[in-house]
């Protein structure tokens, strides 16, 4: 078994060499900007390290303002933009990537913009009143203590600016309409193609591909929510619902590769149309709640194969459709080549196949289906795959799956010890933290139900103690009267 590297994504990131430094440069800047806060947090400014981080920061700052004319670091609900564009990661960088996120919105700050005229002293004093302002004692003030401190320092070339609360809601407001818009529309799409492929009828591709481009598009501005529309689950209409979530899951996860807009359209294509073949299959076998037959199971088994056969009739043969053919052909196969249909190739699963077979059995596991007494949470589901990493699943892809996921996915109803239910707004991609996400709470301790309040499951109290500590999860549909409802708290 070959395993994907990271080299192997990187092809399928960008192909730009201009592109690639240009997001190595941006990548820098952060870590460094990281680097430099950290060291005058506990240290003097003639500490010989502090000085060398400022002016590796320095360095790169001027770098940047060469490139890109700018350096405006921009807060915006749950990503950060750097100079008007989202600025990427790699899983090097989460670290500075939520330190930089948590800090802008603990002081209440949504823009930072540094002048090019800026001296390394005027960067050197900036840093050390961005420095020492601590959050947890400044009460509701933490931007004007960052704005006053800039002015104490005449720091002209340094400008900030709160976020506009009403205007960022608004603007999610729209970006969730859209978003859950083009979910259901992504269902038709599928259920249209699907029943027109059994119906040996033709196959219009325009629309797939509108919806697919469309959901790459909020991807790339806000994946998190995107990805908390894959909870949706119709047990009626299940190979629909089912395609559309894995088309999400790839999609998003994807992004968090760093794959490039274009490939990622491609993978959304693949990963809607994988289950293609199972539309000829009798659904008295799909939805049987006893043991499969003999017969029934290689009727099961011969789903890839019937849906190469389908994708073959639908149209002349082009890039989209070949990777399309070959995810629909290989999603259940295992990466230790076992699983079907069975080939005597030895060749290594395509990546775009490794990503769909586990946002495939992601979805399979966490939705509720009549041979199953139970659907199990993202925890308990991703325990199952880890189980299997190395022989059903590429170890390297699986891993940064759950990395990607949480253990407490967005969208998330939790029960925590202090009587409260709370609702996952945001997640944190760092290993320690995968089970710290933000939360709304929804309810007092009481459990009499509130208006909403953020709270992070990362506070301590004085002694050091989690504030609070997730006891279980809970279905959603408990909480919120529709989807409307739920969808707009995130």
């Amino acid at each position: 078994m070959t395993q994907t590297t990271n080299t192997q994504l990187d092809g399928l990131r960008t192909e730009d060499p201009e592109r690639k430094a240009q997001q190595k440069l941006r990548l820098d800047f952060l870590n460094a900007l990281h680097a430099a806060f950290k060291g005058v947090r506990f240290f003097p400014p003639q500490n010989e390290s502090v000085v060398q981080k400022i002016d590796r920061l320095f360095e790169l700052m001027q770098q940047l303002f060469g490139a890109e004319g700018a350096c405006n670091i921009e807060h915006v609900h749950s990503f950060l933009m750097l100079n008007g564009s989202r600025l990427k990661t790699d899983v090097a960088g989460l670290v500075p990537y939520n330190f930089m996120m948590e800090t802008m919105s603990k002081l209440k700050t949504g823009t930072i913009s540094l002048e090019p005229t800026i001296t390394f002293d005027e960067l050197r004093n900036f840093l050390y009143v961005f420095a020492a302002i601590d959050p947890k004692d400044s009460g509701e003030d933490t931007f004007k203590m960052f704005q006053d401190g800039i002015q104490r320092e005449g720091l002209s070339c340094v400008s900030i600016e709160t976020e506009d609360e009403q205007s960022v809601a608004s603007r999610n407001a729209e970006l969730r309409r859209h978003s859950v818009d083009i979910y259901f529309r992504s269902i038709s799409v599928a259920k249209s193609i699907l029943q027109n492929a059994h119906a040996g009828k033709a196959v219009n591709f325009r629309k797939a591909k509108r919806a697919v481009q469309t959901m790459v598009d909020i991807a790339m501005k806000d994946e998190f929510f995107l990805l908390a529309l894959s909870s949706i689950k119709n047990y009626d209409e299940y190979t629909y619902n089912h395609s559309t979530n894995v088309a999400v899951l790839s999609i998003t996860f994807g992004q968090h590769l760093g794959l490039s807009k274009q490939m990622l359209s491609k993978l959304g294509m693949a990963a809607l149309l994988h289950d293609i073949g199972k539309i000829d299959i009798d659904k008295e076998v799909l939805n049987k709640s006893g043991k499969l037959s003999r017969d029934e199971w290689e009727i099961l088994k011969a789903h890839p194969l019937m849906g190469v056969k389908k994708l073959l009739k639908t149209g002349e043969l082009n890039e989209v459709l070949i990777r399309a053919i070959t995810v629909a052909f290989q999603h259940h196969k295992r990466v230790d080549l076992q699983g079907y249909p069975q080939t005597k190739s030895t060749r290594e699963l395509n990546l775009f196949s490794k990503i769909v077979a586990i946002a495939d059995c992601y979805d399979a596991l966490t939705t509720p289906r009549v041979y199953r007494s139970r659907s199990y949470s993202a925890a308990e589901a991703l325990g199952i795959m880890l189980d299997d990493s190395g022989t059903m699943f590429d170890p390297l892809l699986l891993n940064r799956f759950a990395f990607f996921l949480s253990l407490y996915p967005v969208g998330t109803v939790l029960q925590v010890d202090t009587g409260e239910v709370a609702l996952v707004y945001r997640v944190r991609h760092t290993l320690e933290l995968l089970d710290r996400p933000m939360v709304k709470t929804l309810t007092d301790g009481a459990g009499n139900r509130i208006e909403p309040l953020t709270a992070d499951l990362n506070d301590r109290d004085a002694d050091g103690k989690f504030k609070r500590n997730v006891v279980s999860v809970l279905p959603p549909a408990k909480y919120f009267k529709n989807l409307d409802e739920y969808f707009g708290m995130l």
